[in-house]
């Protein structure tokens, strides 16, 4: 809540700064990312996004190897991201966000084999993915799921309105429930 409330902050002090002074006329704004007319600058939600789905699938899956694979592979994307390319004002939100993700990410990849850990950590990152996206939107539509079972309740992000609780996998009977939608 309180990086909503410095995200919100900081939104109305940028617009109204925006506001006072031309746009840079090398920059161009959307939804999803910050692109420079330099094609190797640019900052996007979109490959954190995929990493993220393709992970939250794989645990749904309950597949092992593919849960190395494509945990690794997010590991890769999240150590790629460029800060620097972002507002000054949402730099820090961001790099606490590929910090705190990196290292649940890794702790997925060092757990092999222990499902129970795994989702765990997968729980933290799917709080970062949403903390990200409410932060630089994504150019896809997604759907923010909570289950309450045993009085702990779990969200994650997807891309289907169907109920796919990674944190139980397709063997047990739905938990979920459709809460938000992004865009």
């Amino acid at each position: 809540m309180k990086k909503i409330k410095i995200w919100a902050f900081a939104t109305v002090a940028l617009i109204a700064t925006a506001c006072q002074s031309p746009m840079p006329k090398d920059k161009i704004v959307t939804k999803d990312s910050i692109e420079y007319k330099d094609a190797s600058a640019v900052f996007t939600t979109a490959s954190m996004v995929e990493s993220y789905l393709q992970l939250g699938t794989a645990l749904y899956n309950r597949d092992e190897a593919k849960i190395a694979t494509v945990a690794t592979t997010f590991a890769q994307v999240l150590t790629q991201q460029r800060p620097e390319l972002v507002p000054t004002s949402s730099r820090e939100d961001l790099k606490d966000i590929l910090e705190n993700s990196t290292e649940n990410i890794q702790h997925i990849i060092a757990s092999k084999g222990d499902l129970n850990h795994q989702v765990e950590h997968y729980q933290i990152v799917s709080q970062d993915m949403y903390d990200l996206i409410k932060l630089f939107g994504t150019a896809q539509e997604l759907y923010k799921f909570e289950c309450k079972r045993d009085n702990k309740p779990t969200m994650w992000l997807s891309n289907s309105k169907e109920v796919h609780n990674p944190y139980l996998g397709e063997n047990h009977q739905p938990c979920g429930e459709l809460i938000e939608t992004l865009k």
